[in-house]
């Protein structure tokens, strides 16, 4: 009886030790998989918020969050000497329209990383970045789904006082913790 316990337990332990393997490989494929389909502009991108993110939190008065933001903006001027991307992706965030029936889009591409056109006309008189209800970008993003992934093409606005594209929050704890970069969509599609 000794005998017939020890090996049921030796075929659970390789059972189990089979079953880890092949759920611990499926995962680092489909990491690997998410990971090669971001362009290492965009990663790049979010990794300058993110540690921007990381230093706010640990900032012990707004001066030294100043200087956190004249960093990132400084490292995001280095890596956007050309304002426009192509094949970003990110995950719907919201997806609306303003009064006017103009589209209105958020894009996240990470935690509390976010691009969008601005959500009223009065913003995007000079910026452009509304979507107009009679072209084709506009069809195409109306159909998408909060949280759905998308890969997207556009330009971000450039930016005022050391911004190098524009980052639309109100306030400094909100520049750093959640940005905002107005976006000009210019392409979209699901993945």
């Amino acid at each position: 009886m000794n005998k017939t316990i020890t090996s049921r337990k030796k075929y659970h332990s390789a059972l189990f030790q089979v079953i880890t393997s092949i759920l611990i490989l499926s995962f680092v494929n489909s990491v690997d998989a998410v990971s090669a389909s971001i362009p290492a502009q965009e990663e790049n991108f979010i990794s300058i918020i993110s540690q921007a993110q990381s230093d706010a939190k640990n900032a012990d008065n707004d001066m030294q969050k100043g200087g956190v933001k004249a960093r990132r903006d400084k490292a995001i001027c280095s890596l956007m000497a050309n304002k426009s991307v192509k094949n970003w992706v990110g995950k719907v965030r919201k997806i609306g329209a303003n009064s006017d029936g103009k589209g209105v889009l958020e894009i996240t591409l990470g935690k509390g990383i976010t691009v969008k056109t601005w959500n009223n006309d009065f913003s995007d008189m000079q910026s452009r970045t509304l979507l107009d209800p009679n072209s084709k970008l506009f069809q195409t993003a109306s159909s998408l789904k909060k949280g759905e992934s998308v890969t997207f093409s556009g330009t971000f606005l450039p930016g005022k006082d050391g911004e190098c594209i524009y980052e639309g929050s109100m306030s400094l704890s909100g520049k750093l913790r959640d940005p905002e970069f107005i976006f000009r969509f210019s392409g979209i599609s699901t993945n």
